[in-house]
Formats: structure tokens, sequence, C-alpha cells
């Protein structure tokens, strides 16, 4: 049985996400930073984990778009999913508008694994994250935090549900 954890990301956070994750799950995984131009035979994996974080309130709309494209062949699968995302009080918000509705009436988890202002951004982005760090201070809100914890209940899932489905066995010839 082999999981495929499928992420886009924007500054490496869903990169560090997906390797945790790979320690947490008891079955064999490969990990695949979403690349628009990939072809990837999702036939190969017997359970997938998809995610991504939000910039500006979006996924990665190539991503978007693949999702909405393979659809099919995802809901055939045990699957969860995971975002990365500052503003955990939107979290319900990002995943309406960011996965496609029937990717997510079937999904195993659904989790919220933070976000991370620490990074090495460039010049506009770490603008932006300087702007957000500044109105979450006025308003005194707390600065995004990693919710890599989040994980294990998607671990759990996967694990569970690749646990009920029949093992193919070869039984010996008479």
């Amino acid at each position: 049985m082999k999981v495929g954890i499928i992420y886009a990301t924007h500054f490496g956070y869903c990169s560090d996400a997906a390797k945790q994750l790979r320690k947490k799950l008891e079955s064999p995984s490969e990990i695949i930073s979403f690349d628009y131009k990939g072809r990837y035979d999702l036939s190969e994996f017997d359970a997938l984990v998809l995610g991504g974080s939000i910039r500006m309130g979006l996924l990665d709309q190539d991503f978007i778009g693949w999702l909405h494209g393979h659809k099919d062949e995802i809901i055939e699968k045990p699957y969860a999913l995971f975002l990365a995302c500052g503003f955990s009080e939107n979290f319900d918000d990002y995943v309406k508008n960011c996965f496609p509705k029937e990717i997510v009436e079937h999904a195993l988890a659904i989790e919220c694994i933070g976000g991370n202002l620490e990074g090495n951004y460039k010049f506009y982005d770490k603008w932006l994250v300087k702007m957000m760090a500044n109105k979450l201070n006025k308003e005194g809100k707390e600065a995004p935090r990693p919710l890599l914890e989040n994980l294990e209940t998607i671990a759990t899932a996967i694990d569970g549900a690749l646990q009920s489905i029949p093992q193919d066995s070869e039984e010996p010839e008479d």
C-alpha cells in the first residue's frame, strides 16, 4: 500500500509538512511537489494526501485546476486534505474556495496546518509578511504559527483506511 503526498507550496512550509507527514504514516509514501507541467500517475497510489499553502487568500491556481481535472480519480481512493494558512479563523472559507466541492465532501480528514511567517522571502513577500505581522500586532492577535501536530489526524485517517482495504494475496496452486 502506497500513499502519494502531493502538495503545492510558495515558500517551502508545505514541503516541511509533507516530510513530517511521511514520518507519521505507517505506509510507504512518495512526496511530490506539484508542478503544473507534471503528469502524475495516481493509479500507483492506494491513498492520497493533497495540500497546499494559502497566499493572499488563494491556493495555487494551477493546483486548483489540476484538482478539478483529476477529481474523479481522486475520489476513487482514500484521501485527506491539508492547507497551510496564517489565518486559521478563515480555514473553512479557504477549504470551500480552494478545493472542488466533491473532493471536500469525500475527504477522510481536512486539516489546517497553520502558517509560518519566518522564511527567506523575496522583497514583495517580505513586505507583505511585515504588513501582516504589523496588522496582527495592532489587533492584538498572535502571529500565525505552525500546527504540524494536526498532521497526526491525517496520518491516522489514511493508515486506518489502508488497513481496511483487502490485500491481494497470492494463493498457492494445488
